[in-house]
């Protein structure tokens, strides 16, 4: 396989969209401590090694961290408010396609659940589970 050179040039927006549209993740975990929910937002894009300067390139963008995992790379992001300040932004301006468009809209519905505090409540966590329910591969359109 001929060796992958990247370009020097800034990323474009539109591009980075497009390419979270097509290897992208938005989702959240759950977790129970003290007999409390809390939940955590995640975003995740995975490429092979080969492409790990692309994975570089949009984290300069967006944040977050690198990781491998086996013969690829993870760029993950799970900071509540890098969410806030710069992904969803980001997003909103870079609008995504198709089903990630509909679980991105899910997603900021969840983020602004937690940000109004409603997630400490029952029917908040109701609310979320909700929305979790028809996210990534259980959503049907």
């Amino acid at each position: 396989m001929p060796e992958f050179i990247p370009s020097d040039l800034p990323l474009n927006g539109h591009w980075i969209s497009g390419f979270v549209t097509a290897d992208g993740s938005f989702s959240f975990s759950m977790k129970r401590r003290n007999y409390k929910i809390y939940f955590s937002p995640d975003f995740r894009v995975v490429q092979h090694s080969r492409s790990l300067s692309a994975l570089e390139r949009i984290q300069i963008v967006l944040g977050g961290s690198i990781k491998p995992l086996q013969d690829n790379f993870v760029l993950r992001i799970n900071n509540t408010q890098l969410f806030i300040d710069k992904i969803i932004p980001f997003f909103l301006q870079y609008p995504l396609h198709g089903t990630k468009l509909s679980d991105f809209n899910s997603f900021c519905a969840v983020i602004s659940i937690i940000q109004s505090g409603r997630h400490l409540t029952n029917e908040g966590v109701d609310e979320i589970r909700t929305i979790l329910s028809s996210m990534n591969s259980k959503r049907y359109s």
